[in-house]
């Protein structure tokens, strides 16, 4: 893989020797690459499907949170990237079927998943992996980044909302309760159902 080749890479030319600080690139160069995948096959179909200015603005609101909150993690390179490409262009379709019906309150929807957001942020952030734990320090640099996040998040849904297209706005609202949920011991349990769910499809698959 090519994730592995990279990771061998820096190992190499950091001489790095601690086997624990060698997983843990591995990890990350794991987690990078699977996500730059997730991130042009999710845009790909989305271009497919006519919804890639939605979901483009949705995996880039998403990505600040999740980059400095932290989340959920998928146990499988494979189902990660099922459920980023589900996840993204289904709920930007939810956005557009559900918008006429609140149209007129979008502010209020935005508004609200804002705080919610907040307020999860400053009860959980940062949710680490245990394949990448974090030093205090490190905890504390990316709470307060993902404070900013949100906020920078904020501004700009309330930008687009006046100045652009309000349906923008409304799907990153969907995304960032979905980024929210996986900051929770609910969104932790949700990606391992569904998890156990891909598992056994793709088991059935090769016994048939």
């Amino acid at each position: 893989m090519l994730s592995d080749k990279v990771a061998s890479y820096l190992i190499k030319n950091k001489n790095i020797v601690d086997k624990d600080k060698q997983e843990i690139i591995f990890f990350g160069a794991e987690v990078f690459f699977g996500m730059m995948l997730g991130i042009l096959v999710t845009m790909l179909i989305a271009y497919f499907l006519n919804i890639h200015t939605m979901v483009f603005w949705m995996l880039l609101a998403s990505l600040l949170i999740r980059k400095t909150g932290g989340g959920a993690h998928s146990n499988n390179p494979l189902n990660c990237l099922l459920i980023t490409i589900m996840i993204y262009n289904l709920l930007a379709y939810i956005g557009i079927l559900s918008f006429n019906f609140v149209e007129n309150y979008i502010q209020t929807i935005v508004i609200i998943v804002f705080l919610l957001c907040l307020i999860i942020l400053m009860l959980k952030s940062p949710v680490e992996s245990p394949q990448k734990p974090l030093a205090v320090q490190q905890r504390s640099l990316l709470r307060k980044l993902s404070f900013i996040a949100i906020v920078i998040v904020f501004s700009f849904q309330m930008l687009v909302l006046y100045k652009l297209n309000p349906i923008i706005s409304y799907s990153i609202s969907l995304i960032i309760l979905w980024q929210s949920l996986m900051l929770t011991s609910v969104g932790h349990k949700l990606i391992h159902k569904i998890d156990t769910i891909l598992e056994c499809f793709f088991k059935k698959r090769r016994c048939n």
